[in-house]
């Protein structure tokens, strides 16, 4: 599964992510976000670098943080999907206008 197959269940997860169910995890979410890029920092100062602890700690935060704005990124990509769509229409229109062709 990808993420773009969650768009049209987008108003639903939104639901969910708003709902007073969620904030819980929303603030375990945040907390666990907030605490990698503190530990990734931390280890960029590190003079015994560990490269890959950090390669472990920038995955964690790359899918904590789609889980955390899970709904703004679905939002992102419905507005692309809608704007590609769009533009494939205007593409077929012209394609198809003799007048378009001319100019």
């Amino acid at each position: 599964m990808q993420v773009r197959e969650l768009v049209p269940q987008y108003k639903v997860i939104l639901e969910l992510y708003q709902s007073e169910a969620f904030k819980p995890l929303a603030k375990f979410l945040a907390e666990s976000y907030d605490g990698t890029v503190a530990e990734i920092l931390s280890l960029s100062r590190d003079r015994n670098y560990d490269e890959k602890k950090s390669i472990a700690l920038v995955s964690q935060l790359g899918v904590v943080g789609v889980i955390k704005d899970l709904p703004v990124i679905l939002n992102e990509l419905k507005t692309q999907f809608e704007a590609n769509e769009k533009r494939q229409e205007q593409m077929k229109k012209s394609a198809e206008d003799p007048l378009a062709k001319e100019i």
